[in-house]
């Protein structure tokens, strides 16, 4: 993903956040800029733009420098990737039989609204709204990790389609936890099979009656997204199937409940993103 600043003083060390390169793993996403130091010129130079990923070879290749450094923009991530962590141990809860009662669905699906719906947005008209880049710290926490063969060969195939499906497969498992889908199996194989359509170009351009709950899901996250605007609670108004009047009846619950008027909004954009405007 293209971003704005390939080289940052020795002066920013002080608003950058820092991580031993032997902690990062291989094949993850990064979810902003990365940096290393190069003491002979003083500089902070960018290694790895957002969303690419770290082989194994690379990681070996700058263990030297010890630490990779990140803008302070991976603050505004962090809250998303908190509760995709948050929710993967809640759908992983398995008490001893005889201990405790298992959560029924609707109180698991209640406890994962919880999380998610903090994390969206007020605009200035009042308006729920949600940068599309951001559910990937959420999805990245939540499912497994996406198989690395599947992310080499996308890499490989088209840089773009590659950052594409990475938001769009992201962003089908943000909305269908807003439904109440709370089986990691399920999600799971959601996420790669939204992923798969989006690197194919195989997502369908509308439905039949009576398709599948999760084929409207993953045909409502595709077509939402529009380069990486904001998505924002007036599109689902403006839909007529069943599941974007579903997931609107969610966003007016998160509206009354969970959303903080005047809170900035997360954004790649300008003095608080990576991306200049």
């Amino acid at each position: 993903m293209e971003f704005t600043q390939k080289k940052l003083p020795e002066l920013a060390a002080q608003n950058l956040r820092s991580c031993l390169i032997k902690s990062v793993q291989p094949y993850a996403p990064m979810l902003a800029p990365v940096y290393v130091f190069m003491k002979r010129n003083g500089k902070f130079v960018s290694v790895k733009s957002p969303l690419d990923f770290f082989v194994p070879e690379e990681l070996s290749r700058l263990s030297g420098f010890d630490s990779f450094y990140f803008p302070e923009f991976v603050d505004s991530v962090a809250p998303f990737q908190k509760a995709g962590r948050l929710a993967r141990a809640l759908l992983n809860w398995n008490p001893r039989q005889g201990e405790v009662l298992s959560p029924a669905p609707f109180e698991l699906s209640d406890a994962i609204l919880r999380l998610v719906g903090p994390l969206w947005s007020v605009s200035s008209d009042e308006e729920l709204l949600i940068e599309p880049f951001f559910p990937i710290g959420f999805a990245s926490e939540l499912c497994d990790p996406i198989p690395q063969d599947i992310l080499v060969r996308s890499r490989e195939k088209s840089v773009e389609g590659y950052e594409r499906a990475l938001l769009c497969s992201a962003w089908t498992v943000f909305l269908a936890v807003h439904l109440g889908y709370c089986s990691l199996a399920v999600l799971n194989e959601l996420r790669l099979k939204s992923f798969d359509d989006v690197l194919n170009e195989s997502v369908p351009l509308g439905f039949l009656p009576g398709s599948q709950e999760l084929e409207e899901i993953e045909f409502i996250a595709w077509s939402s997204l529009k380069k990486l605007d904001p998505v924002r609670a007036s599109l689902f108004q403006s839909r007529q199937e069943m599941v974007a009047r579903k997931i609107l009846s969610r966003i007016k619950r998160i509206t009354a409940e969970f959303a903080v008027p005047g809170k900035p909004a997360p954004t790649i954009f300008g003095d608080r993103g990576f991306v200049s405007v």
